[in-house]
């Protein structure tokens, strides 16, 4: 499973982000503002699936992040 609570734990203690900075960045963008250089694995389709059947978009909120 792909490691969200550490990262956002690093991007919160580390980075000093607040939760919508860490949530609009990519994986891409934390690995490079972490210093992980890669050392991380990417999202893979198996991860992606089992998220979203675990936290399904709301239709009538879908796309109004942060509010």
């Amino acid at each position: 499973m792909f490691p969200w609570a550490l990262l956002f734990q690093l991007a919160a203690q580390k980075l000093l982000w607040p939760p919508k900075a860490f949530w609009s960045a990519t994986p891409k963008e934390l690995d490079l503002a972490l210093g992980l250089c890669g050392r991380i694995s990417l999202l893979d389709r198996s991860d992606l699936t089992t998220m979203m059947k675990q936290h399904p978009d709301d239709i009538e909120t879908a796309g109004q992040a942060g509010e």
